[in-house]
């Protein structure tokens, strides 16, 4: 028997790419054949972001670069629940949140030695990393630049 695998193209959870202003969310399956958004867990190494400290994104409407400033293990429990880190990233502003994104960057597997600028949008890449029941693999990067077609 034929055994039938699907893959489920990444998404948009909170943010909008067409917007100069925002964080911006973006959720994608880590597929064990190493599609989507399997090269993620590479950051687990610091070596290879050293090699890749920068993420760009391209939409339909324009290409934008992010230095990663943190990389991090986060259970899916954390969006949800008011004290979680990334419910605060998600939901608050100002000093509130300026500490969520604090938490977030020590919380990096490694220090980037990179710290966003408060203001400045960001990028998370989730995926999941086949660790606890739902553990999840978090890329953060602060823009850097922004070019629209």
């Amino acid at each position: 028997m034929m055994k039938k695998y699907i893959a489920i193209t990444p998404f948009v959870g909170c943010g909008d790419l067409k917007s100069e202003r925002g964080d911006i969310f973006i959720y994608g399956h880590n597929m064990r054949n190493g599609t989507m958004f399997a090269d993620l867990l590479k950051y687990r190494d610091k070596q290879f972001w050293e090699q890749h400290p920068v993420i760009v994104l391209e939409s339909l409407w324009g290409s934008s670069e992010y230095e990663i400033f943190t990389a991090f293990y986060a259970n899916e429990e954390e969006w949800i629940q008011e004290g979680g880190r990334l419910y605060q990233v998600l939901n608050k502003t100002g000093s509130v949140k300026e500490d969520a994104v604090l938490i977030l960057k020590k919380s990096g597997v490694y220090d980037t030695c990179v710290m966003p600028e408060m203001g400045i949008p960001l990028l998370y890449l989730v995926t999941c990393s086949y660790g606890e029941n739902g553990d999840r693999y978090v890329i953060a990067g602060v823009l850097k630049s922004m070019s629209f077609y």
